[in-house]
């Protein structure tokens, strides 16, 4: 299992978490997704997945990622 730390921006309601946590497990091989309100991201996946990746699922939106 690979797991990926980060910070999402960009969120206003309970309804951006809704649409990130659903865009995110789209992405091939992610197991486990949690995101908290201050932002902060771990996602857990059954191969290496990077930053670049997931800022790409989140494309069309106004949320960002970055390093945690």
């Amino acid at each position: 299992m690979n797991t990926l730390h980060f910070k999402v921006s960009g969120m206003h309601c309970g309804s951006c978490f809704k649409v990130i946590a659903l865009k995110i497990k789209k992405i091939a091989g992610v197991t486990d997704f949690a995101l908290q309100e201050n932002g902060e991201a771990v996602l857990t996946s059954e191969r290496v997945i990077v930053l670049d990746e997931v800022q790409a699922s989140l494309q069309g939106t106004d949320y960002a990622v970055s390093a945690a």
